[in-house]
């Protein structure tokens, strides 16, 4: 793995700000809802109010949905690197639709570069998660942050502890606080 260079890396606590874009497409059917996707981050500050809408491409519109950041943390090395080796890596945008909320009732929950805090929310069926690609400054950045923060760890097999049946298995064994399992009581008679 190549050594970062010293004036280029990022804080072990590393913070980014990127803008998100949806896309919302008519209903499939005449009684249900328009589908809410994620369609595109940006980088940097941008100029629009969130939920602005920023054009319309045959019957989807586009939504900028606002700014949110993304936070990288020293112990998902392992998912970004996973990340950064796809095809096309990705970042992870996670929908929950609120109708609490005034239109359009879409809340941008979060916003990852890890495939497993994406996973994370996409099992309880409340969010929708999609991943969208990742702009090459965020890949050369997040690059930096696994060449200097990624700690290869390798395999250790536990070696198994010998088990005396004549000892008992858990609470209760000899020598333990609990006293003698029943096992052994029936045993020593």
């Amino acid at each position: 793995m190549n050594t970062p260079d010293p004036q280029i890396i990022p804080p072990k606590d590393a913070h980014l700000s990127i803008g998100v874009l949806v896309a919302q497409s008519p209903p499939r059917t005449a009684w249900g809802e328009p589908q809410w996707r994620p369609h595109s981050v940006v980088l940097g500050g941008v100029a629009f109010a969130p939920w602005t809408e920023l054009r319309r491409e045959d019957d989807t519109t586009i939504w900028y949905a606002g700014e949110f950041p993304i936070a990288l943390f020293v112990a998902e090395t392992v998912t970004y690197r996973m990340n950064l080796a796809e095809p096309v890596p990705a970042v992870y945008v996670v929908l929950r639709r609120d109708p609490s909320l005034p239109a359009p009732g879409i809340v941008v929950r979060h916003v990852t570069v890890s495939p497993g805090e994406a996973e994370a929310y996409s099992v309880d069926g409340e969010h929708v998660v999609e991943k969208v690609p990742m702009p090459e400054a965020l890949m050369a950045w997040l690059g930096d942050y696994v060449r200097a923060y990624h700690v290869e760890e390798t395999f250790k097999k536990r070696k198994r502890t010998r088990i005396d049946p004549n000892k008992g298995f858990a609470k209760g064994a000899e020598g333990n606080e609990y006293g003698a399992s029943f096992a052994q009581k029936e045993n020593n008679g």
